[in-house]
């Protein structure tokens, strides 16, 4: 009858067997194998993978963070930068560097800032005019109220005009009734 399994050989070392009848000839035919040369390349391969583990590894990990760190770097040079700016260095650019999307983030960035240093002086220039205005609307009203009469306070009030405006004369008609 045919088979096959784990046995011991004639030196006493385990096996692995299949065997056979031949029946035409009156004979049986047993293969064996020592159990250490069927597993060999099955532990050798384990052994590789345990090397390339070992090694690759370490190597996967340093990897990653090279690559995390490539990427949280740039991004944590523009929360710097966004402090700074929220500081009120409206001036300040961060370097770009990459052409990558956190390049591109970069650039966004840079133009924000850009534009919001222009807003901020035209709002700045705004508020400086303004204030002249106001200065020159009170300087106005105390000419007014300090002068005689509604001629001598219109010929303070228009010097004082002219003189805001650059205007070399200026002249008011008064109407009397």
């Amino acid at each position: 009858e045919s088979g096959q399994g784990v046995v011991s050989d004639y030196r006493g070392k385990r096996t692995l067997a299949a065997w056979r009848p031949l029946p035409s000839m009156g004979l049986g035919l047993e293969v064996k194998m020592d159990v250490s040369e069927v597993t060999a390349p099955v532990r050798e391969q384990r052994r590789t993978l345990f090397r390339l583990a070992i090694i690759g590894l370490p190597v996967l990990v340093a990897g990653a963070l090279l690559a995390a760190r490539s990427v949280s770097k740039p991004i944590t040079r523009l929360t710097e930068a966004t402090r700074t700016v929220a500081a009120g260095n409206r001036e300040f650019q961060v370097p770009v560097d990459r052409d990558d999307e956190v390049g591109e983030l970069s650039q966004a960035f840079n133009t924000m800032t850009a534009e919001l240093a222009a807003s901020y002086a035209s709002v700045e220039e705004t508020v400086r005019v303004r204030t002249a205005e106001l200065a020159l609307l009170q300087r106005a009203a105390v000419a007014a109220n300090e002068a005689a009469n509604p001629a001598e306070a219109t010929r303070t009030a228009l010097e004082l005009v002219c003189r805001h405006t650059g205007w070399v004369i200026g002249h008011a008609l008064l109407v009397e009734e």
